[in-house]
């Protein structure tokens, strides 16, 4: 799974005065070959510039290694950066890991308010983006992203 210059430009060409786009890329050694190991969205609302949507996806095998927990860190900052005040997601009931996962950045989980029974919204308030994920003011300055060694490990 190749990353291809039609797949970088269409994961991150955008509108930079709305949104964000933050790419996880694995650098095979000694080769030029690049692999997109996952990828972390903002919008920010036309509507309200005080808030956003998040979307992220970590390909499977790269899953609960760090990376989708580095690239939301990196999101949250660049939301606060931006005075965006509250972000949300969706997720899908029948998704307890991405559940725990957003809990563990600070999301609260709501049932039921919009859409299908089937789906929870996530959403990070103002006061755990302007504090910081962890909710200590100032908040935790994310670590940096770098590529991943071709093993797949560390780097994050």
């Amino acid at each position: 799974s190749e990353v291809t210059k039609s797949m970088l430009v269409r994961y991150c060409h955008i509108d930079y005065d709305r949104e964000i786009a933050l790419v996880a890329i694995r650098e095979s050694k000694g080769k030029k070959k690049k692999s997109m190991l996952g990828v972390a969205r903002l919008t920010i609302e036309t509507a309200n510039a005080e808030e956003g949507e998040f979307a992220i996806v970590v390909r499977d095998e790269y899953q609960r290694k760090g990376i989708g927990s580095k690239l939301m860190d990196a999101l949250i900052q660049a939301a606060r950066d931006r005075h965006v005040r509250e972000i949300r997601g969706h997720v899908l009931a029948a998704n307890p890991g991405m559940t725990r996962f957003a809990e563990d950045l600070g999301f609260d989980v709501r049932s039921g308010l919009l859409g299908p029974p089937t789906a929870r919204q996530l959403v990070l308030d103002e006061d755990l983006v302007a504090a910081g994920a962890d909710g200590v003011d100032g908040g935790r300055a994310p670590a940096p992203l770098v590529g991943l060694p071709a093993d797949g490990h560390g780097g994050l």
